[in-house]
């Protein structure tokens, strides 16, 4: 066989050192990330490297360490998978397509994290190029570098460590090919065990409570009900990967199915399948546990393009294959596109965070105290301050996000929250007060953190009209709902002395289509036989609500995946006001009175 020429080995060099250029240059055309995560109730290796470093450097923010964990994890990530694609394909172009549709798809998505879900797809494809080099040249050096990918695989994702360790065994028993079986079987046994042991003292190191107890841990790794996993990672799958990317895997797998053996490789897929579908209904991120199987389809996606150019019989077929091929990553940007919730909270200050501040708040507070969920940065820096069991002697609470929660939390002591929870629980009725520094001269409040102080009117509206009197003396309000699922609509009249019209503060634009106005000014006689029509239909002729010289009749539907808090500006206080829900089987929704408050800022 004939060595490169120094032309190819340049070519080569180049073409490989693109592969590795796809992670940056998505982020620098990405630009920041912004849009909050919520916090992950369970961590694995990624987690504890942050903490590691965050414990060394105290002083780091939260959007530092963010930044250059995306930066690495994203690189690392998106080249061992081009890499891999290129493996598979052996099409410079068709892998860098491929790269680029994967970079724009959701476990790239920007969001203010750790990448974990990046991370877990990076591992899986390191792992998967170290073991098919070990399959193709088996020696000692390739198959320590094999087992350390896949104990970092595991200890990324620590539910899949079984899965990972089943290979580990596979592999390590073809990596001494002249040694006895016994003794390969031995050195497979340990290795194996090591892929199993390292994700368990991981999960049990960073996963603990805020008391600072590790028993926690042990709900990470609770057995799913493997019915629902299974629908949900068929769900999962659809959802992330888009419908292109699957019919393309389809495609890819028949086509490679053909050339070569396909029951080995039908049987492995299949038990990777049931593998993963049986970690799905543990805590761990969806877009985690199903890296493997995403790895998988992602690859043989990356074949299908491959075939659509190989298929091609004539000089119109290619350019239309190749043009399919250069419009997968467009047309992945526009499934993710459309998929995005309109319930994307922004970083308030979050990034500014850091240990040395969490630090500071911690050891002020009262003991036993509480804290409202705040979002997946936050939640790493209280995991650092907690790390090794520092907070036994003064312990704290996590509270969820919820109106009932919190009130429950504030009978039993004083509760706390961060930025994006004050902005949230403002308009759920409830009041903040700073939090006075007393190591600090002056009148200096601890930055990042405000008390809840007490409560605000708010009334549930049901199915039967509710009196809204107390509501609406500040001009603003907020409605509000305790899950996903309670979309109203709802209908509200309230009282008014000038033709101000009420509008929503701030709703995103798809949401905006779930508010509905309507003013009825008494001076018009049509208007006034009209709205005095409406009150008689709904049995409240004579309320105070209908009497003023202007009425306004506000329809409220939350629209699907629309925030659950939306506030509405109403001008001029309110003295009258009802409302209920319009259908009988709608779920609860809440109005508070929910004036502007000052958000305290790290």
């Amino acid at each position: 066989m004939e060595s490169p020429t120094t032309e190819q080995r340049r070519v080569t060099l180049v073409s490989h050192a693109l592969f590795w250029m796809i992670g940056p240059l998505v982020l620098a055309l990405r630009g920041s990330s912004v849009q909050l995560a919520a916090p992950s109730p369970c961590a694995g290796a990624l987690d504890l490297a942050a903490i590691l470093i965050l414990r060394t450097s105290p002083d780091l923010t939260a959007g530092r360490i963010v930044s250059v964990m995306q930066i690495a994890c994203v690189t690392l990530a998106l080249g061992f998978f081009v890499e891999l694609a290129f493996r598979a394909t052996r099409s410079r172009v068709i892998a860098v397509l491929a790269g680029l549709a994967l970079a724009a798809s959701q476990p790239f998505s920007a969001v203010f994290a750790l990448p974990s879900a990046a991370a877990a797809l990076g591992a899986a494809a390191a792992a998967a190029l170290a073991a098919l080099s070990l399959l193709r040249r088996p020696t000692r050096v390739r198959a320590a570098l094999a087992l350390f990918a896949l104990i970092v695989a595991g200890s990324i994702v620590p539910p899949l460590a079984v899965a990972f360790a089943a290979v580990t065994v596979l592999l390590m028993m073809k990596a001494l090919p002249t040694a006895s079986r016994a003794l390969r079987l031995g050195q497979a046994s340990a290795a194996s065990a090591l892929v199993i042991v390292l994700p368990l003292l991981i999960v049990r190191a960073v996963n603990v409570d805020p008391g600072g107890s590790s028993s926690v841990w042990f709900g990470c790794l609770e057995a799913p009900q493997s019915a629902t996993a299974t629908g949900l990672a068929l769900s999962s799958v659809i959802n992330i990967a888009g419908p292109m990317i699957l019919v393309l895997a389809v495609f890819g797998a028949y086509r490679a199915a053909l050339r070569t053996n396909w029951k080995p490789l039908a049987i492995g897929e299949a038990l990777l399948a049931y593998a993963i579908a049986l970690t799905l209904g543990l805590r761990w991120p969806a877009a985690m546990l199903l890296a493997p199987a995403l790895l998988v389809i992602w690859i043989s996606a990356s074949v299908g393009m491959l075939e659509l150019v190989r298929i091609a019989t004539n000089r119109g077929s290619v350019v239309l294959a190749c043009a399919l091929g250069a419009i997968v990553p467009i047309l992945q940007i526009s499934h993710v596109r459309a998929d995005e919730r309109d319930d994307v909270v922004r970083t308030n200050s979050q990034e500014r965070a850091s240990l040395s501040q969490i630090r500071s708040i911690l050891n002020l507070i009262p003991p036993h105290s509480a804290f409202v969920a705040e979002d997946a940065s936050v939640d790493l820096l209280l995991r650092a301050a907690v790390f090794g069991g520092r907070r036994t002697t003064k312990p704290f609470a996590i509270v969820p996000r919820t109106r009932d929660a919190v009130l429950a939390a504030t009978t039993k002591g004083q509760v706390f929250a961060f930025p994006a929870a004050q902005r949230e629980l403002a308009l759920r009725g409830f009041a903040f007060e700073p939090v006075p520094d007393p190591t600090s001269p002056g009148a200096r409040t601890l930055p990042g953190v405000a008390a809840i102080s007490g409560t605000r009117p708010c009334v549930t509206l049901t199915n039967t009209w509710s009196d809204l009197d107390d509501i609406g003396s500040h001009g603003r309000i907020a409605l509000s709902a305790a899950s996903d699922a309670a979309g109203g609509p709802a209908i509200v009249y309230l009282d008014g002395e000038t033709s101000y019209t009420p509008g929503p503060d701030g709703w995103p634009p798809r949401v905006v289509w779930g508010f509905d106005l309507r003013m009825f000014p008494r001076r018009s006689p049509e208007e006034a036989d009209r709205i005095e029509a409406e009150a008689a239909e709904a049995g409240l002729r004579g309320n105070a609500a209908f009497a003023s010289a202007y009425v306004a009749r506000l329809t409220l539907y939350r629209t699907p995946h629309a925030p659950l808090t939306l506030p509405i500006v109403l001008g001029p206080p309110r003295a009258h006001g009802v409302g209920r829900l319009r259908d009988a089987g709608a779920l609860p929704l809440t109005l508070c009175d929910a004036p502007n408050v000052e958000v305290s800022r790290f």
